[in-house]
């Protein structure tokens, strides 16, 4: 069960149910995009997290961390174009960025759930996307042929729609945003 949780669907499902080129794009597009996108992060959780005084607002951490992933997402676009790849490898590496980035969104929100020690709704929602992102993988084990690209775009599509589902589902959004 541990493993169900613990790693991103992608990662198990597509190396055992993929051809070695799809798998070495998967690759690729983790190590351009991972080392970024962890840049990116800054550790705002943990900062978040353990602000006990409360010096920042939610607000604050939630913009520091979009202005971030603009510039990581425009970073990893860059790197593309530089380094002339294909259009399905450029896609696959894009939609993988896209997807860190979006789970980097929910981070900063489970930061603030966590700042308020509230972990039971951080697992259930991890529970809840994990399990949506299995469902979107398992095309991968239909069609070993398919586009890393369009499973990574099908992934990174449920976790935005879990992302405004979960936000929504707590209460006014609103006030998730004005904390």
């Amino acid at each position: 069960m541990n493993l169900f949780f613990s790693h991103q669907p992608q990662e198990i499902v597509h190396p055992a149910a993929s051809t070695p080129e799809i798998v070495g794009q998967f690759a690729l597009g983790l190590a351009v995009t991972a080392p970024i996108i962890l840049f990116a992060n800054l550790q705002l959780r943990a900062i978040q997290a353990t602000d006990s005084r409360q010096e920042y607002l939610f607000r604050d951490y939630f913009g520091l961390r979009l202005v971030m992933l603009v510039g990581a997402l425009i970073v990893i676009t860059g790197l593309i174009v530089v380094s002339s790849y294909g259009l399905e490898l450029a896609l696959t590496v894009f939609v993988i960025g896209f997807g860190k980035a979006v789970d980097a969104v929910s981070d900063v929100i489970y930061g603030l759930i966590q700042q308020r020690e509230e972990m039971d709704r951080i697992s259930i929602s991890h529970s809840e996307r994990h399990t949506l992102l299995y469902s979107a993988s398992t095309g991968a084990i239909f069609n070993p042929q398919h586009s890393m690209g369009i499973d990574w775009l099908d992934a990174g599509i449920c976790r935005c729609c879990h992302l405004l589902r979960y936000t929504q589902r707590q209460g006014n959004p609103e006030e998730i945003c004005n904390c």
